[in-house]
């Protein structure tokens, strides 16, 4: 007797006793897993569906098919059907039968891609034992839908009619015409079923349009229009994005640069500026003359002018810009000033006078700054902060009334009591401040500042610290300047 036949039989014994349940086990698993097989296919359906990430990533027509898992199983067989001309009646149009690691991703491309149209799917599964489980078989309709590769001729900016934006020019609105094929308009709603999207993509921007101007009905042009604030210098491409994921090109149809018209800029301006003159510190050295006001002694020639507003003057502020960006400016800048310097003065704040009198000065003062300009309201309007050293000077103090003649010479004030010459003095200055041009105009723009200066009295006496005294000082302007 063989000795391998006992072992044989055992072990037909128990293929026969656990084959069927391991079948009616696959058999229920494949079922359970299977009730949601009546959703549809998967071919073209959104921008999150399988469809439209491979169209957009190699821009060009796939058809990808997708189906629910039937649990383990070692391949479908897929078979798709379009109607004929007679009612109830299908043709085949595709078969296919997955390996095993298709089987497991249930992911199949159908190449060549079918036309758009109306559709009957049917999906088969085959068990880990390659038998067809029929009752898991599924059948389902669908709709291929037609996919639009857009297509770019041409990006213009209608103020030049060119592809070419300059950031610096006042009546750029951020406004582009694109010309092509398969433009159609954006999705405006959710039962939108074909638009497409716009982007305007470079320099590490991608910008979505804020407004749609206008709109060709066969879709062969498209007016677009992008927040130029936040554009920066260099090129820039027009994509356009089908519901399907083909997109247009980047390439010299689609192209728009973005530059500077000048790259350099010289600003002018007049203004009428007055001065207010808010706080005057100094020592007593013996040469200057006191003024007694409080716990404040003021003292050399700014005690005759006293704090006071004085309305009467001009500056003239001449701005280099060398460095322009997206968000800022960069530059130089200078500002001459000239100030009348008066006052009405008696013998209550001043103890050398013998009655009322009037003082008056010229003040002059010249400054350079580094200054920072920042875009705002499409470059309309531009804000201006700036910093900066430069000098100062006051001279032909004159004096007017009986008060004043004690010091007097022909009407000119040359000394002060202790014989010091006080008819003029000039020392260093430190500023800031802020500005506002507002362009009405290309190249012509209102100017309005405001200005804090530091001044530092020179003159004193000759042993002191020649920073023994301080002035501050506020001037406001308005006026008119011209940007060449």
């Amino acid at each position: 007797m063989d000795k391998t036949r006992p072992l044989v039989t055992f072990l037909l014994i128990v293929t026969i006793l656990f084959v069927p349940f391991a079948l009616a086990s696959q058999t229920a698993i494949a079922t359970e897993q299977g009730q949601s097989t009546s959703e549809q296919p998967q071919l073209l359906g959104g921008e999150n569906s399988d469809a439209y990430q491979a169209n957009l990533l190699n821009n060009e027509i796939k058809q990808p098919f997708s189906w629910e898992s039937a649990g383990d199983v070692s391949q479908y067989e897929i078979i798709i059907e379009r109607p004929t001309n007679r009612v109830g009646r299908y043709e085949k149009v595709f078969a296919y039968t997955t390996t095993r690691e298709e089987a497991a991703k249930r992911l199949i491309y159908i190449d060549p891609p079918l036309p758009p149209g109306n559709y009957r799917s049917t999906i088969k599964v085959y068990n880990v034992l390659g038998l067809l489980e029929e009752d898991l078989t599924v059948h389902n309709e669908f709709v291929i839908k037609a996919a639009l590769k857009p297509l770019i001729n041409s990006v213009t900016y209608p103020m030049n009619l060119k592809n070419l934006i300059y950031l610096d020019d006042l009546e750029n609105d951020g406004v582009v015409e694109v010309s092509g094929t398969n433009l159609l308009m954006p999705k405006s709603s959710i039962e939108d079923e074909s638009y497409t999207r716009y982007e305007l993509v470079g320099n590490g921007t991608t910008l979505h349009p804020t407004e749609i101007l206008s709109h060709r009905n066969d879709n062969t042009r498209i007016t677009l229009k992008f927040d130029v604030s936040n554009l920066k210098k260099g090129p820039y491409h027009v994509v356009a994005y089908d519901v399907s994921g083909l997109h247009s090109n980047n390439d010299e149809g689609s192209l728009l640069n973005v530059e500077f018209k000048k790259l350099m800029d010289v600003q002018f301006s007049l203004d009428y500026s007055g001065l207010y003159m808010f706080h005057v510190k100094g020592r007593d050295n013996g040469t200057m003359l006191p003024v007694e006001d409080g716990d404040i002694t003021f003292y050399g020639w700014y005690s005759y002018i006293d704090d006071y507003i004085h309305p009467g003057g001009f500056s003239a502020k001449l701005n280099w810009i060398f460095y322009k960006g997206a968000k800022a400016y960069f530059g130089l800048g200078g500002n001459l000033h000239y100030a009348r310097l008066f006052n009405l003065l008696n013998n209550n704040e001043h103890a050398f006078s013998n009655g009322e009198y009037k003082a008056s000065a010229d003040f002059l003062s010249g400054k350079g700054a580094f200054l920072f300009q920042f875009p705002l309201a499409n470059r309309k309007l531009m804000l201006d902060l700036h910093f900066g050293v430069g000098a100062w000077a006051y001279y032909n103090l004159f004096s007017s009334g009986n008060g004043g003649q004690k010091f007097e010479e022909d009407g000119k004030v040359k000394t002060n009591e202790n014989g010091e010459p006080i008819n003029s003095e000039f020392g260093s200055a430190y500023y800031c401040g802020i500005g506002l041009q507002y362009y009405f105009h290309k190249f012509v723009y209102l100017d309005l500042g405001l200005d804090y200066t530091l001044i530092l009295n020179m003159h004193d006496g000759g042993e002191v610290n020649k920073f023994n005294s301080y002035i501050q000082y506020m001037t406001p302007s308005i006026g008119i300047g011209v940007r060449f």
